[in-house]
């Protein structure tokens, strides 16, 4: 491309052109908390924010614990205020807790995952929650109580047989299984036992919403705008269930 009497490669001017773009987008948002006057850790690199820790050294617990003992965080282009006073927490999560129903969005709305009542929004959150209640209450938690505890049992047999070996223990595995069995017995009435059963169906259909890597979970909402799928094709149908 001829610019100002200079022939320009057409690739190099949409780099110079889209470059500055991508990088304005990326850290566009990070000038939040200083507009609201909040202390934080600055930071420059476009659409990592403080999480690029997450990938590489510590787990998430650990890092958000770290930030906030220093600073308010950036979550990829998201600000995240962390809220510790406990008068502070107690005025959102009970006092004012009609005013606070609707969470962050980390995945496409439409999305399976996303279908679980800490997800919903407004009058679907409202209506879904209203259904459910009378699922928990005091009498059938109780109800519940044995059930979960025989689950329990089987899990820390399990687990004192498995400290008898010298090989490490994929604790994971084992205390995911022992959701699905908590899950499978209280909800559906099945005795899955899968730590001791794992090739039982429940136990294979229900892998694929255990199995995201950490690189996956941060970067969840980039694959679905490709359309990269992290869980299979024959789950999906659940979506509109």
């Amino acid at each position: 491309m001829l610019l100002c009497g200079l022939e320009i490669p057409l690739w190099v001017l949409l780099v110079c052109i889209v470059g500055p773009l991508l990088y304005w987008h990326g850290t566009s948002t990070y000038d939040t908390f200083k507009k609201m006057g909040v202390p934080y850790r600055p930071v420059s690199i476009p659409y990592v924010g403080n999480a690029l820790d997450i990938l590489t050294t510590v787990s998430v617990g650990i890092l958000l614990w770290l930030l906030h003992l220093q600073h308010q965080t950036f979550q990829g282009r998201q600000a995240v205020l962390q809220v510790v006073d406990a008068d502070v927490v107690k005025e959102i999560a009970i006092k004012e807790f009609a005013s606070f129903t609707n969470k962050r969005d980390v995945l496409n709305e439409n999305s399976f995952i996303t279908s679980h009542i800490a997800s919903l929004k407004d009058d679907h959150w409202k209506h879904v929650r209203s259904t459910i209640t009378p699922t928990f209450t005091s009498g059938k938690l109780k109800q519940m109580q044995q059930t979960i505890n025989e689950c329990a049992d089987k899990f820390v047999k399990k687990l004192i047989s498995l400290s008898k070996s010298t090989e490490s223990i994929a604790v994971g595995v084992h205390t995911a299984a022992f959701t699905m069995d908590v899950i499978a017995s209280t909800a559906f009435g099945v005795d899955v036992d899968a730590n001791s059963n794992p090739d039982h169906p429940f136990v294979y259909h229900s892998k694929p919403f255990f199995g995201l890597a950490k690189s996956e979970q941060f970067f969840i909402k980039s694959l679905q705008i490709i359309r990269v799928i992290l869980i299979g094709k024959q789950y999906y149908y659940l979506t509109n269930a």
